[in-house]
């Protein structure tokens, strides 16, 4: 378990998820990576891309105590226009992300 967690799910979509403990095997056909730099690479050889154009371009996505829930910080909304995601949620919502 870890507060940060590096992965590319099946569709090929990337992430950087923070926060509460994220448990991997709950995420099904997710790659894990130990690092953001060690993500990048990664994602641009699976995407025959250079390093800088898949630098930055992760999906975010955040658990805040206060509201008990995950928020993809990715969409452009405010906390108060997401309705966030619960623990169960979420291993669901990054596996199936397109």
């Amino acid at each position: 378990m870890s507060n940060i967690a590096f992965c590319i799910n099946s569709k090929g979509q990337y992430f950087v998820i923070e926060g509460a403990q994220i448990l991997q095997s709950q995420f099904k056909r997710c790659s894990f990576y130990s690092s953001s730099e060690d993500l990048y690479e990664a994602i641009a050889q699976l995407e025959s891309l250079d390093l800088e154009e898949v630098e930055g371009g992760e999906i975010q996505i955040k658990f805040y105590d206060e509201y008990g829930l995950w928020f993809d910080l990715s969409d452009g909304k405010t906390i108060d226009e997401n309705n966030g995601l619960d623990h169960h949620q979420l291993p669901a919502y990054v596996s199936n992300y397109q």
